[in-house]
């Protein structure tokens, strides 16, 4: 797992950050992260449930909605896929 600065860090289903800082020159972790939730800023060193987002990509919006945030637009998988109400993935527009 490799992070940039500007990548989202989703943990779980119920945390989502921002990566504000990589220490590692070769982008591994841990990271300096700020929760969207509450501002907290931590380091953190992700585990085999987390992953990244890369920056200008939208995490899905039940994961926003678990993470606190207002969801914005249809969620899209980093695959190109959205998930449909019913699970079945379709493809993005």
């Amino acid at each position: 797992m490799r992070a940039h600065v500007g990548d989202q860090l989703v943990v779980g289903a119920d945390r989502v950050g921002i990566v504000v800082g990589v220490p590692a020159a070769d982008g591994s972790p841990p990271y300096i992260i700020k929760w969207q939730k509450d501002g907290h800023i931590a380091m953190v060193l992700p585990d085999q449930y987390s992953r990244i987002i890369p920056a200008g990509e939208r995490v899905a919006a039940w994961e926003q909605a678990a993470a606190g945030e207002q969801a914005a637009g249809e969620p899209v998988t980093s695959g190109g896929t959205r998930q449909a109400l019913g699970g079945t993935p379709e493809a993005a527009e």
